[in-house]
């Protein structure tokens, strides 16, 4: 991301599922060299947890994550407080996902675990008519918390850095509005978001 960009020096954020074991990435980009300023790993992941409510709410996670996030401007915050306790915002730009919610590092198939169903409610079935408000809901405060997380996430990178701009990259870096939201309100004055987050 940083060396297909107009910038000679930018600050880098990475995040997605994961790559390896990586799913948030904080660097500096001058000249020819990036330098590693530290990472999250999985499974505490934006993308992940993106995805785990995407197949909750019935559609296809890792394609259909942009339904989600269209979703998202139909619901109300009801929820999103609830939401707010599945990811801790933690020093240091980091962040842990309360992984007792989910079940998708554990190979069983599925991506939330009994406790969501319990909090949340079942998941909606694919194919089952249009979402109800309780799923328009949930999409808004995955959408609110994601949005939350990523001020945290380009907060830490510009105090790291102090760059002028940012490269951003990663399948949850496709979040339009969430980018449309976050950098204006950022310390960051320009950005280039890599467009090619397919493996």
């Amino acid at each position: 991301c940083f060396f297909v960009s107009p910038f000679d020096d930018a600050a880098i954020l990475t995040f997605d599922g994961y790559g390896e074991r990586t799913s948030t990435l904080f660097a500096d980009g001058s000249g020819t060299t990036i330098r590693d300023l530290g990472r999250v790993e999985y499974p505490h992941s934006l993308g992940s947890l993106y995805a785990a409510v995407t197949a909750y709410l019935g559609f296809k996670p890792n394609n259909a994550e942009g339904k989600i996030m269209a979703l998202a401007s139909y619901g109300t915050p009801s929820l999103t407080a609830d939401f707010r306790k599945l990811v801790h915002l933690l020093p240091g730009g980091r962040f842990e996902l309360d992984l007792s919610y989910f079940d998708f590092y554990l190979e069983r198939g599925r991506r939330v675990s009994p406790k969501f169903i319990e909090q949340f409610g079942p998941p909606r079935i694919a194919e089952s008519g249009a979402p109800d408000p309780r799923h328009l809901d949930i999409a808004t405060a995955v959408q609110t918390v994601f949005e939350e997380t990523l001020d945290h996430l380009l907060a830490h990178t510009h105090r790291q850095t102090e760059r002028r701009a940012v490269c951003l990259a990663g399948g949850a870096a496709l979040n339009c509005v969430a980018n449309g939201r976050t950098l204006p309100r950022s310390e960051f004055r320009d950005s280039n978001i890599q467009p090619a987050a397919g493996d």
